[in-house]
């Protein structure tokens, strides 16, 4: 019996690419879908979004408006009061052409100012004399996403420089009407940024597969990578301190790779051989023995040098951001599984940042009624959805089960946007379940009722969520982690930080390389990419970038910077690039040039023993479904590609439950199948063939690193622990022979059985 026209709704909270991937299955199977996301551009941590010039000094309602650092909560209280009573009159006085009202060029002026002491840059008594506001104001446009209640204007700025130079600046002036009624006002750079560089791989199948539905092929809208720079500090050109490694996980460029100088021959020669045996390693994460380090497995290897394992840390840095002592094995067998068997080209990247060039696309795809079969999919932005609760008189058979109603509240423009510096909000207007709320109230829920939801959210905010039984009864909530128990395991995971510097420059620094670049023995572990050569040779812009060198700097050391002001901060960064790169401080653009923490949006990381912790697409609820990179997926890996895969899954388990509470018939189109993908990987027989041969090799390379090492310093070489430690290496080299050689015999009869097989087949 089929639901004939009944619409079965889906509620996708979070607009990663985990909660989009759903959003498009759900919408080509015939679902009616909306997803919700706090902030007002779409990503998550594969977005970008721009920077905000922080409101939260204002404390006064006259026009020339005075600023107080050391503001006190009744007057920041106050303040926040007058503060959303005048911005319905700000909205008539900027309709159109005009001049800043004082206190807005004073609020510019302030945090232009600040920027430029972080940046080392003079910032004196005539700062303000340099800047030119008057008659700048751009008659009113719609924001990217077209939703009329967005009223956007563009301010240009002229800054003169100690020099006389004219430097043309801009920053977008946002005023946004909430949910609830009330208006926000926005200040923001103009400039998007990224939470940090991001790569795509060869064996994303499940992205690509993406991508190609979405009309935005990889050759078209990304570029291809074969090379990655280790860059060595010194003064001299670039050019001359940059060893480039071609597609490293390539048995192919090997040779080449070994007279790079990114390292000493025997260094990388171990390196090389390290990556074939780990994969080829057999690990059982619910083996306890099993659950190890990179760094435990690599020092558990007779032929592991200090060298050899600096560049898995290299590699993991670029690709995870965890140290190895950190990362699991199990994980990191995969990534490099899946690499070895398509590692050319190594990466791609995005032409452009990933809100205009990825996720404006795809709500523009998504939204658009004839692009896609099936109902458009709705977003709801700028609102946070903090609890659950599940209507009553809805019954199971015909009808579906009961739907729920989502409880939301502002999420981070409340009168005032959340703090630049410190990324706290303000939970003076969160309108979430307290004792002043004794009643229902229908504004601060969804309209959208759906009968099965989607958490595509981090960890983190799993553990904010609640669930209330009465919406009478506010202090009856309960956490959503402590009702359904499935959920409790995501206290378990661990996360890490990677925080990103976006380094703008008014001209071009000559010789940057234009791959991605590893800072070898960087103080702060730093890499970078810059985004300004790629975006210049693909045509795009970069949506407000400067038109001179745009660094984004990963710093992967978090904890070297953790707990200082950014001010600080930025100024450990650019003394630990200045080792590597020569940088002109007068040249840095101020107005784009942003440093984002990130401690309030942590990576999940692939920690040792976290695959017992993950959880999967299905919770206790049965409608109630998980998705995200931190989800348990086949490919393994915390990456771009696992968090489709588990969009997808989140897709197949809620098909499963419209099965069970739906009476659809069999050929039903909501019912058609998800195909996930699965990454190719080479036969171990090859591995233990490739380990076989250069066994000997491996020896001879061990045996120059120990030769260089006691030439350089005879006193560790012959001291009592490092003797120890060799002679326990040299036991286990025969031991290591025997189990190659065992291993390969293995993998041969293992091959002549299976072809035996298909061949009677």
């Amino acid at each position: 019996m089929s639901t004939g026209g009944e619409k079965i709704r889906v509620a996708v909270i979070g607009s990663g690419i985990a909660g989009i991937t759903a959003a498009e299955a759900l919408r080509a199977r015939g679902y009616e879908v909306m997803v919700f996301e706090e902030r007002f551009h779409l990503g998550g941590k594969l977005g970008a979004h721009p920077a905000r010039v922080p409101l939260d000094r204002l404390q006064s309602d006259s026009e020339d408006a005075q600023w107080d650092a050391a503001e006190t909560p009744g007057a920041r209280k106050r303040r926040g009061e007058v503060f959303r009573r005048k911005l319905r009159t700000l909205i008539r006085k900027l309709d159109g052409k005009g001049d800043l009202p004082e206190w807005m060029c004073d609020i510019l002026i302030e945090h232009f100012g600040y920027r430029m002491s972080c940046l080392g840059l003079p910032a004196d008594k005539t700062f303000a004399d340099r800047f030119d506001f008057r008659g700048k104001v751009r008659t009113k446009v719609q924001d990217e996403s077209g939703t009329p209640e967005d009223r956007v204007w563009i301010q240009n700025l002229t800054f003169t420089d100690d020099t006389g130079t004219s430097r043309s600046l801009s920053v977008t002036i946002a005023i946004r009407e909430r949910f609830d009624g009330r208006f926000a006002l926005e200040f923001t750079d103009n400039c998007f940024h990224e939470h940090c560089y991001h790569m795509y791989l060869n064996w994303y199948l499940n992205f690509w597969a993406l991508m190609d539905r979405m009309r935005m092929g990889r050759t078209k809208h990304f570029t291809s990578y074969s090379d990655v720079v280790h860059l060595s500090p010194g003064r001299e050109f670039i050019g001359r301190r940059a060893h480039r490694l071609r597609n490293p996980a390539s048995v192919s460029e090997g040779g080449r790779n070994l007279l790079s100088g990114a390292g000493t021959t025997s260094d990388l020669t171990l390196w090389m051989y390290s990556m074939a045996d780990l994969v080829s390693h057999r690990f059982d994460p619910a083996n306890y023995l099993d659950r190890q380090s990179v760094h435990a497995f690599l020092s558990s290897r007779w032929y592991s040098t200090e060298g050899s394992c600096r560049f898995h840390e290299h590699l993991l840095a670029k690709a995870f951001a965890v140290p190895t002592y950190f990362s699991s094995a199990y994980t990191y067998r995969k990534y490099v599984e899946y690499s070895l068997a398509e590692p050319s080209p190594m990466l791609w990247v995005l032409n452009t940042n990933s809100y205009d060039g990825l996720f404006k696309a795809l709500e523009r795809t998504l939204s658009d009624t004839e692009s896609l079969n099936g109902p458009p999919v709705r977003f709801s932005k700028g609102a946070r959805v903090t609890g659950l609760w599940r209507q009553s008189g809805g019954k199971n058979g015909a009808q579906g089960p009961s739907p729920w109603l989502l409880r939301m509240k502002p999420s981070d423009l409340r009168g005032f946007p959340r703090s630049s510096f410190s990324g706290a909000r303000d939970r003076g207007d969160d309108g979430e379940w307290t004792g002043r709320q004794s009643a229902y109230n229908p504004d601060t829920f969804s309209y959208f009722q759906p009968h099965y939801v989607i958490l595509a959210v981090p960890p983190l905010a799993l553990t904010e969520m609640s669930v209330v039984d009465d919406p009478a009864a506010p202090k009856d909530a309960r956490k959503l982690t402590d009702v359904l128990s499935s959920l409790g395991s995501v206290r378990k995971l661990k996360s890490g930080v990677t925080a990103v510097l976006d380094l703008h420059f008014f001209e071009k620094i000559p010789g940057i390389p234009p791959e991605h670049c590893v800072l070898l023995d960087s103080e702060l572990g730093l890499t970078f990419f810059d985004n300004s050569q790629l975006w210049s040779a693909s045509g795009s812009s970069g949506a407000g970038t400067s038109s001179g060198t745009v660094l984004s700097v990963a710093v992967t050391d978090f904890y070297k910077i953790d707990g200082l002001h950014k001010d600080d901060a930025i100024g450990l960064i650019l003394e630990d690039l200045e080792r590597f790169i020569p940088i002109d401080r007068e040249l840095i653009d101020f107005s784009k040039t942003y440093l984002q923490k990130n401690d309030l949006e942590p990576l999940f990381i692939n920690e040792v023993g976290s695959e017992a912790w993950r959880p999967g697409a299905v919770t206790d609820d049965p409608q109630i479904f998980l998705a995200g990179d931190y989800c348990d997926t086949p490919i393994g890996v915390v990456s771009v590609e696992a968090a489709v895969v588990s969009g997808l899954l989140a897709v197949r388990a809620i098909q499963a439950a419209v099965r069970r509470d739906w009476k659809l018939a069999a050929n039903d189109p909501r019912l058609r199948s998800v195909e996930v993908l699965m990454p190719k990987a080479l036969p171990l027989a090859n591995l233990e063939a490739y380990k076989t041969m250069f066994f000997g090799d491996a020896m001879n390379a061990h045996a120059r690193v120990r030769q260089e090492a006691m030439a350089r310093h005879p006193e560790q070489a012959i001291s009592a622990p490092d003797i120890q430690r060799e002679s326990d290496k040299m036991g286990a080299m025969p031991a290591a022979a025997v189990s190659t050689a065992t291993g390969l015999g293995l993998e041969f009869l293992r091959w002549v059985g299976d072809s035996h097989s298909r061949a009677r087949s």
